[in-house]
């Protein structure tokens, strides 16, 4: 009796540790856990305004030269729009633009938009490559500021759309 209650014994010590190995074994399985940090980087635009412009008299009928191009100085693929803009109405009614490559097209928001993906280190083709005098009135100073947005290009087809996703939720954090 005694030799069955040893035999007893040691199978139930035997079966415990064996519970308890299994048992640690089987909740390790399915509480296991992991950890990875994932650190994000936010994508910034960067244009430089490049411009040649030798700043001469503008005499009726001229052509003064002022090209103008775009340089993606960001990190990542961008759409760039740009647009024109007279100090005066007296200068915009008698200045004419002579714009540059058809890449640049106007839309009816007064933008020109430039339809090629710039990539980070490229340079757009030329917006402007000056302007002339048409009216025949005196000629005032003025200025002409040329002005440039640009959007990320990930997720856009073309320029247009890209700059319209933009203007759609700018107008929905304003509410």
């Amino acid at each position: 009796m005694k030799r069955v209650m040893t035999v007893t014994g040691l199978l139930s010590a035997l079966l415990m540790m064996m519970l308890l190995v299994g048992g640690r074994t089987i909740y390790g399985w399915f509480t296991d856990q992991s950890r990875q940090d994932n650190t994000l980087s936010v994508g910034m635009n960067e244009v430089e305004i490049e411009e040649e412009f030798p700043d001469p008299e503008l005499k009726p009928g001229e052509k003064i030269k002022k090209e103008v191009t775009f340089t993606n100085t960001g990190r990542g693929p961008m759409y760039v729009r740009a647009c024109c803009l007279f100090s005066s109405k007296e200068a915009e009614e008698g200045a004419r633009l002579l714009m540059g490559s058809s890449r640049w097209e106007l839309a009816e928001d007064g933008y020109y938009y430039y339809t090629d993906i710039v990539n980070p280190k490229e340079r757009t083709e030329v917006l402007l490559y000056g302007l002339t005098w048409e009216s025949e009135e005196e000629i005032t100073d003025f200025d002409l500021t040329v002005y440039t947005e640009s959007v990320q290009a990930a997720g856009h087809e073309n320029s247009r759309e890209a700059f319209a996703h933009l203007m759609e939720r700018e107008e929905g954090q304003e509410k």
